[in-house]
């Protein structure tokens, strides 16, 4: 009977690495990081008994909820509209400036008005740093 439960479950964990392979393709990162907890569950039931995946599956979902995932950077260049190899430091400044116009506080009325002008002077420094480190 341990033969055939064995061979069972490997049949079940191989389906579930086709699964995250699928979903790895398709660069669907929640339905990779589901079938990868699922097939950690199911490796722990197999090592320690259904007891441990219980306690398994509850340590992982504590994990997840203390750490929320950091959010992307976005890209400088990207977000001054400007060619990342082409881009120069004064094509930078005067993209900034340009912005500038539209969003500065004293012009744009608007909470998001400060927002917006950290985020281009964040960017238009990152990017002259990296035109710079060239």
């Amino acid at each position: 009977m341990l033969g055939s439960d064995f061979c069972l479950a490997h049949t079940v964990g191989d389906y579930i690495a086709g699964y995250t392979r699928k979903a790895r393709r398709r660069n669907d990162v929640q339905a990779e990081l589901f079938w990868q907890g699922v097939g950690a569950a199911i490796d722990t039931g197999l090592k320690h008994g259904p007891k441990a995946v219980l306690a398994y599956t509850i340590r992982e979902q504590q994990k997840k909820a203390a750490a929320p995932p950091k959010p992307a950077k976005p890209d400088p260049f990207a977000l001054l509209h400007l060619d990342a190899k082409k881009a120069t430091v004064e094509d930078v400044r005067r993209v900034q400036r340009e912005l500038a116009k539209i969003y500065h506080t004293d012009i744009a009325r608007g909470g998001l008005a400060s927002d917006a002008m950290a985020e281009i002077n964040a960017a238009a420094e990152e990017a002259v740093k990296a035109i710079k480190a060239r």
